[in-house]
């Protein structure tokens, strides 16, 4: 998938809203020429390559603007693949720059003359929009990258806590929970509890609350058995946003300190 691709529901949202100010079709194609977006006629075209040997072809090799005033008559047109079938007024072919290379290329495309007279009357201001279409992608992919990495780092996060044969909580400041690992929800039967007091007693609770949530309180019991609690806040930017909480098994702790001794 391309970078573009990879944004395409937002790109949509830009050049439809682009459209309904300047009555203009507007289409984005990508590094392999693919339609990615497109407005009015453009629109029926998404997905299918733009031809071969076009303005878009050009831009995207050069790297360079076009203002094409006369499709038929222009010589950058002539060995267009579409050119015996351009029903195209009057086209603006602009660069997508990405940490210094073309990603693809904007046209704006006039089908009709009251959107070739729009065209025509506001170039300059057409051409001066690369910058800032530049700098939308640039912030669009950006944020997508960093979605996807805390994505990963989510997930790697679930990897982590739940191959830990112990409990981890996660709660939010509000003592809401955020997370809970699979040895909790398989030994401890947690699935929808939403509040810490729904899990623990209230005596345990105000343990926790005594010691800031940064220490150890028990072992408290459970249906299966009896736990020791170790709290410790979370902060962000030296700010408590919220607790992590591990449920180690009591039982098991004790022989493994018997074992130690008869070793």
């Amino acid at each position: 998938m391309s970078m573009l691709n990879s944004i395409r529901l937002e790109l949509q949202h830009v050049i439809e809203a682009m459209h309904s100010v300047t009555d203009v079709d507007i289409t984005i194609v990508d590094h392999d020429l693919k339609r990615v977006v497109g407005t009015g006629l453009h629109s029926e075209a998404i997905g299918r390559m733009a031809p071969k040997n076009s303005a878009f072809h050009k831009c995207l090799e050069t790297g360079k603007q076009y203002f094409i005033k006369n499709p038929r008559d222009e010589g950058i047109c002539l060995a267009c693949e579409n050119y015996e079938n351009c029903n195209e007024l009057v086209e603006v072919c602009l660069p997508i720059n990405y940490n210094n290379e073309i990603i693809g290329v904007l046209g704006l495309c006039a089908f009709n003359e009251k959107a070739r007279s729009n065209l025509l009357a506001n170039i300059d201001g057409y051409k001066r929009f690369e910058d800032q279409l530049t700098g939308i992608i640039e912030t669009m992919l950006k944020e997508k990258a960093y979605g996807q990495k805390l994505e990963y780092m989510s997930n790697e996060m679930s990897t982590l806590i739940n191959s830990i044969n112990e409990g981890i909580l996660i709660l939010d400041i509000d003592y809401r929970i955020v997370s809970k690992n699979l040895f909790l929800k398989e030994n401890l039967n947690l699935e929808n509890e939403l509040f810490l007091n729904e899990i623990i007693s209230d005596n345990t609770f105000n343990q926790l609350l005594e010691k800031a949530f940064n220490g150890e309180v028990g072992p408290i019991n459970f249906s299966n058995g009896n736990y020791i609690i170790q709290s410790n806040p979370i902060f962000v930017n030296n700010s408590k946003q919220g607790y992590i909480l591990i449920f180690s098994d009591f039982n098991k702790m004790k022989q493994s300190v018997l074992r130690s001794h008869k070793n």
